[in-house]
């Protein structure tokens, strides 16, 4: 489940997804087979790696493993500093914390250019960040009211450096995400900003 969000454009609603998953125009699906549509495709930026898929959605993203069903309410999001502390969420390996953001603000080649991602590392070499399958997912950091603050969507990490659980064991320690926002006054701004988009709390 990626991050809900409000697009100014006619206040509606949508998804904030990976710009690598789909293309303009495309209709997105949610994993339950060929008839489980979501929404057309809107807003794709590769070189941002975001995408917006228009559909109905409320503030709450998906928590614990791959195969869960449990959730949790968005309170609001946070900016990435490193020292940070998040978690990542994917639908192919699920929920992982204890992920440590190393550095903000970087320019990426995964057959181009994508940026600004934020860069983070499981504290404990070979756990797991993210796998194949995961991207878009959403990355946050849990609050002390019950919630979380959504920090990005998953863009990449280097496969074979974790093992993982779910479909794909073959996964990554290190998770690049693309920032929902940056700070006040700095040099980059985040998906939220660019898009012109507001965060839908759960």
């Amino acid at each position: 489940m990626q991050h809900r969000v409000r697009g100014v454009l006619n206040d509606a609603r949508q998804i904030l997804s990976a710009g690598h998953c789909g293309s303009n125009g495309q209709v997105a699906y949610d994993g339950g087979g060929p008839t489980n549509t979501m929404g057309p495709i809107i807003n794709d930026n590769n070189p941002r790696d975001t995408l917006m898929i228009r559909v109905a959605a409320a503030g709450r993203i998906y928590t614990g493993p791959y195969n869960a069903a449990t959730s949790i309410g968005v309170g609001g999001a946070a900016s990435d500093y490193v020292g940070n502390y998040v978690c990542a969420g994917g639908a192919s390996s699920g929920e992982h914390c204890n992920v440590r953001v190393s550095v903000v603000n970087q320019f990426i080649n995964v057959g181009y250019v994508i940026g600004p991602v934020t860069q983070a590392n499981h504290v404990t070499a070979g756990a797991c960040a993210a796998a194949p399958g995961d991207s878009g997912g959403p990355v946050y950091s849990y609050r002390s009211d019950g919630r979380v603050d959504a920090r990005g969507t998953i863009s990449a990490g280097v496969t074979g450096t974790a093992v993982c659980p779910g479909v794909f064991a073959n996964g990554s320690s290190t998770v690049w995400y693309a920032p929902l926002l940056r700070p006040v006054g700095d040099a980059q701004i985040g998906s939220l900003t660019y898009h012109g988009a507001s965060l839908i709390q759960g």
